[in-house]
């Protein structure tokens, strides 16, 4: 006797698995479904639903808030501005409000862990902080450091360099560095990190790619962003914002392959790497550079097998796909474009040092660079629009001085050692494999905030912060083992 089909079996099975995470998940599109209706009648009204939703949603189950916030890190062009609506038009302060969609997630996800903790769903482990204090002794140095240089802001904007001071000095510390210490309790969130930044990894590149089909580049070739929708670029305008998060990425990528053997998992981090050299982004090019010198010190006896092994596999690779961008990006280093890129770089340098000299301890306060090429007519006759540092540490420099830059290089040192630390003491290779491509990772990522200015992003935070949380948690591993 045959029986008719039974289509939802599948999603029984899932059901009976993830009840918790079907149920949500049929929620949040049942209350994604109100809003848009109300959004239509009354836009205000479907953000406040989708506001409501956020924050429940992250007081019961605020792994998926965390989630939805590790996925959106990136796109930094995706952009929520007050001012382009009429409800909040007419309101103060409010219709000055713009920031990317990340950090208003990371608010959300703020207050609902607060509220977890406070209603008893969220236990939260302050005691793991005190694990790596100098990071945070270090870092609330700089702030203390930078607000006392807002006392003495350019030009006398006080209240614009406290603001930001607040924001983004203090904001990225905080919900980047660490409310993931204090949600990531076990390693399969960490992997779940993992996962999801290896798939934005592939929307980037498979976007970035789009970009030689549907809007080929006016002069050289190269990867860059585009608009998908009345302008709307979600990563950004700069070929920088594609490159720079396959920086990071890429070695997660290598780590992945390496711990499922899946040879799709190789060929898709091949072609993140592709792409970010098809950038043609010089800041790019040499955070990846690091990355394969660390990679190389770092798994020296592993390469010493692997390489003799399949020379011939890595000779095809390089001379088919990677040979041919190097060639390309040795001729665009020598075009108008770059020198000209280079001369306003070195005009910048020259603006920092030259106002560094002149208040070399505490500077200029938080956020003053861009004032001081504002006033600067020769550079914005020549340059345009003006320009924020090219380079952290200019900008460090410029605007908290030498004390400011010495507190935030000891800062990005003990997160580094507390890695490396953490590399050397564990024992299985899966976790020591971990730990490297966390240091690499930060490393790439530091490495092109040098010249970038990504500096105080979800880009570059949220990746140290991660690799925090997963440090601590091998720490605290190492000494159970001890005891």
């Amino acid at each position: 006797m045959l029986h008719s089909p039974n289509f939802l079996r599948p999603w029984q099975y899932i059901y009976k698995r993830e009840p918790v995470a079907v149920t949500s998940v049929l929620l949040i599109l049942l209350l994604l479904t109100i809003s848009v209706i109300l959004y239509v009648v009354t836009p205000i009204l479907g953000y406040i639903v989708v506001g409501v939703s956020l924050f429940l949603l992250g007081i019961v189950k605020i792994e998926y808030l965390f989630y939805a916030l590790i996925s959106v890190s990136f796109f930094h062009g995706w952009e929520i501005d007050f001012g382009d609506y009429n409800f909040t038009r007419g309101i103060p302060y409010i219709n000055t409000v713009n920031a990317p969609l990340s950090d208003f997630l990371a608010i959300f996800l703020l207050f609902s862990l607060f509220f977890s903790w406070i209603f008893g769903f969220k236990k939260l482990e302050f005691k793991k902080l005190k694990k790596i204090w100098p990071v945070f002794l270090a870092y609330a140095v700089f702030l203390l450091i930078a607000f006392i240089s807002t006392r003495g802001a350019y030009d006398g904007s006080i209240v614009e360099s406290t603001t930001y001071w607040l924001r983004p000095l203090i904001f990225v510390s905080i919900v980047y560095l660490i409310l993931p210490i204090l949600l990531i309790k076990d390693k399969k969130t960490f992997m779940n990190v993992l996962y999801l930044w290896f798939g934005v990894g592939l929307l980037v590149s498979f976007y970035g790619f789009m970009s030689l089909i549907v809007d080929p580049s006016v002069g050289w070739t190269r990867v860059h962003p585009f608009a998908l929708w009345k302008g709307f670029t979600p990563l950004g305008i700069n070929h920088n914002v594609i490159a720079e998060p396959l920086v990071m990425i890429i070695p997660i990528g290598i780590y992945l392959w390496y711990q499922q053997k899946k040879n799709w998992i190789a060929f898709a981090t091949l072609f993140m790497l592709v792409i970010a050299l098809g950038t043609l982004s010089r800041a790019a090019w040499l955070a990846l550079l690091v990355s394969f010198v660390a990679f190389v010190y770092i798994y020296r006896k592993q390469m010493q097998r692997f390489v003799p092994k399949n020379i011939l596999s890595v000779s095809l690779i390089v001379a088919t796909i990677l040979l041919p961008i190097v060639l390309y990006m040795s001729i665009f280093l020598t075009s108008g474009t770059v020198k000209s890129s280079n001369y306003s770089r070195w005009e910048l340098t020259d603006m920092a040092v030259f106002y560094t000299l002149k208040k070399p301890l505490i500077g200029y306060g938080p956020g003053s660079f861009v004032n001081i090429v504002k006033d600067n007519y020769l550079f914005r006759s020549e340059f345009g629009d003006p320009l924020d540092s090219h380079g952290i540490i200019q900008k460090l420099l410029v605007e908290e001085g030498v004390l400011g830059l010495v507190a935030f290089s000891v800062f990005i040192f003990f997160i580094l050692w507390y890695t490396w630390r953490a590399m050397k003491n564990v024992k299985t290779q899966d976790n020591k494999y971990l730990l490297a491509t966390l240091f690499v990772m930060m490393l790439g990522s530091l490495t092109f905030q040098l010249f970038n200015t990504s500096y105080f992003l979800a880009v570059l935070w949220l990746p140290l912060g991660i690799s925090l949380t997963t440090t601590i948690f091998y720490l605290n591993y190492v000494e159970r083992k001890k005891q």
